[in-house]
């Protein structure tokens, strides 16, 4: 079952989409329909399938003339990388970070 919508826009955007749908042999109400799938599958996409993984700078300190990690100091939060799997956040941070970086396990956004 479909129903109407009604909205207001510029009387030049109007036009121009009017010439732009013709010039691609489409119908406005099709472009319309399309545009508003695609919005909600992006937005349903990140509200279900979005993944986080934090990474921090890891702290250290010198004992006995090496560079360990400090494990007593609070480490910074640098970024959180969101992908949309885990494998996504892991291959972004190994990508990004190398030494002196930790990152916790991917986890559902």
């Amino acid at each position: 079952m479909s129903t109407n919508i009604n909205f207001r826009v510029p009387k030049q955007l109007l036009a121009e989409f009017g010439e732009a749908c013709e010039a691609n042999y489409t119908n406005k109400s099709e472009v319309l329909r399309r545009a508003m799938l695609d919005y909600v599958r992006e937005n349903q996409k990140e509200a279900f399938d979005m993944f986080k993984l934090d990474i921090y700078e890891v702290a250290t300190k010198e004992v006995n003339g090496y560079t360990v990690v400090d494990e007593s100091a609070e480490w910074e939060l640098v970024e959180t990388i969101e992908g949309t799997s885990e494998e996504d956040c892991l291959n972004k941070a190994n990508s990004k970070y190398q030494e002196n970086y930790h990152w916790t396990n991917p986890y559902k956004a």
